[in-house]
């Protein structure tokens, strides 16, 4: 079997009182198995210094692996394919938080790839999660492989129709910078604050701005905005306006028409808010998000904000957006999928928290 600084997922023993083990093997198929060696011993006459380690990596019995266009959650609060990370890249892992769990930024150790067999994980939301047998997802009662059995030599915890997998549910595409949405950044950013405030949101309307020449009508709030303006207004009223912290996504705003063209857009685009009155200012009003991490990323993804800092998930509590497995199905071919290694032995996968490849 393998673990990391001996802590196993739910159903598998660990090993006590063995501090400082960093690897064992017991199983038939590895009798009379010897450890390899950190360095290959002087005088060898090989042209290296350390061996290539067999049991390391996906090339090992147990490999965890994904279809390589499975979107992964980055340290930006933005996602990328799988098969596209890299040694030293950021992205979001996980840590148990008591009863919860909370993302946290790691970054990736190392990058695999092996030829497998496929099965398709099917979830409630239409989420379609493309993976070998042996990966294992986070559920609601702990780590379970895509496939096994409750009895013979396969038994193992495994994934079933009905299993909650833990997660902050499905992503959303990012919106394509077409004029409309540029428009509606324009509108939202320069009615907020302008380019006093935030940096980051100042460099996307100067890259925006020549598309419109002399025209100042993008300062208007159309009477029917269409999506791809709302997803630019979203994001530029977010920049200058609004914030993220303690759980809770908020715009404060003090012109009722941008607080009430963005309460709109949330309304087109479902998710549940409330706008409240602030007491201490008679004009102003308090938009916020309800729903949860799941729903801050959902709108960060559905909007593109600027502002690196406001995009910041650290420390987030997940757990909340549980999705059920509909169906897990082989596809009957071998596909080429990757894994990662990382410093929280976790990502993000396509909104679900995944295992990642042990070394």
């Amino acid at each position: 079997m393998r673990w990391d600084r001996q802590r196993a997922g739910e159903g598998e023993p660990a090993l006590p009182g063995l501090e400082g083990l960093a690897r064992s093997v017991r199983s038939p198929e590895f009798d009379g198995a010897r450890p390899v060696p950190d360095k290959v011993p002087a005088g060898s006459g090989v042209p290296f210094g350390r061996p290539v380690d067999p049991y390391r990596g996906c090339s090992h019995a147990r490999t965890y692996c994904l279809e390589g266009g499975t979107r992964i959650l980055t340290a930006d609060g933005r996602t990328a394919a799988l098969s596209e990370l890299k040694a030293g890249d950021g992205i979001y892992g996980t840590r148990g938080h008591g009863a919860t769990r909370r993302l946290v930024p790691t970054k990736v150790l190392a990058h695999w790839t092996t030829l497998r067999a496929a099965y398709r994980v099917s979830l409630d939301d239409g989420t379609r999660l493309v993976a070998g047998g042996d990966h294992r997802f986070l559920t609601a009662k702990g780590w379970k492989h895509v496939t096994g059995s409750r009895f013979g030599s396969a038994q193992r915890p495994h994934l079933t129709p009905g299993t909650e997998l833990i997660g902050v549910g499905r992503f959303e595409p990012t919106p394509d910078e077409t004029l409309g949405y540029r428009a509606g950044y324009l509108c939202g950013m320069l009615r907020s604050g302008g380019f006093a405030a935030e940096p980051d949101a100042a460099a996307r309307a100067l890259r925006y701005l020549p598309d419109f020449g002399a025209s100042v009508g993008f300062l208007k709030v159309p009477p029917a905005p269409d999506a791809h303006w709302q997803r630019g207004f979203l994001a530029g009223v977010f920049d200058l306006a609004g914030g993220f912290g303690r759980g809770v996504l908020a715009v404060a705003h003090d012109e009722p028409e941008i607080a009430d063209a963005f309460a709109a857009a949330l309304a087109r685009f479902g998710f549940a808010h409330q706008v409240d009155e602030v007491p201490k200012f008679p004009t102003r009003q308090e938009v916020r998000l309800l729903g949860g991490t799941g729903e801050v990323l959902r709108f960060l993804h559905v909007s593109n904000p600027a502002v690196a800092w406001k995009r910041s998930l650290d420390g987030a509590v997940i757990g909340a957006s549980r999705r059920r497995v509909e169906a897990i199905e082989p596809l009957g071919l071998q596909l080429p999928l990757f894994d990662i290694t990382t410093g929280t032995g976790d990502f993000v996968a396509d909104g679900m928290v995944s295992h990642n490849c042990s070394r």
